[in-house]
């Protein structure tokens, strides 16, 4: 027998049953909603990253708006930390410096990023660095209140 998630398979002759009721549970994955809080998850998942090269994330492609997240090391810097700057017209680049510490690293609560779609957009995350180059960055984008410059 085996367990994938919420579904046990099990490989006799009822597989085809068992194999139907999986895809059609798949199928539907992108109808679930999953609420934080009083947050809305609209995106979330694991990107593990290449050494030296940044992450996009192409939140609005209408409009070209990207999140780039670039990985530093600044030994100026004492502690991990997160700067933000603008990216191309209307993207953000964060820049996530000195998260080297093997442990995952990552915010207490969500950081507000900007606004999407007349609501206040948010990032919870986690980083942990890898053995041999890059990181595996955890992420998640939730959508909080109706932002206060909504048009």
């Amino acid at each position: 027998m085996n367990y994938y998630g919420f579904l046990t398979v099990k490989f006799e002759e009822s597989v085809y049953i068992y194999v139907t009721l999986a895809k059609k549970y798949l199928n539907n994955y992108n109808h679930m909603k999953i609420k934080v809080g009083t947050y809305d998850a609209i995106f979330y998942g694991t990107v593990i990253g290449n050494e030296n090269e940044p992450i996009d994330f192409l939140i609005a492609e209408e409009i070209g708006f990207i999140i780039r997240v670039v990985f530093k090391t600044d030994p100026q810097i004492k502690e991990a930390t997160i700067k933000a700057e603008k990216f191309d017209k209307v993207g953000a680049q964060l820049n996530f410096i000195n998260f080297n510490d093997g442990l995952p690293t990552g915010n207490s609560s969500p950081i507000q990023i900007g606004n999407l779609n007349g609501r206040e957009l948010y990032l919870n995350y986690r980083v942990s660095s890898l053995t041999k180059g890059g990181k595996s960055f955890d992420f998640t984008w939730l959508l909080g209140k109706e932002a206060k410059d909504a048009k």
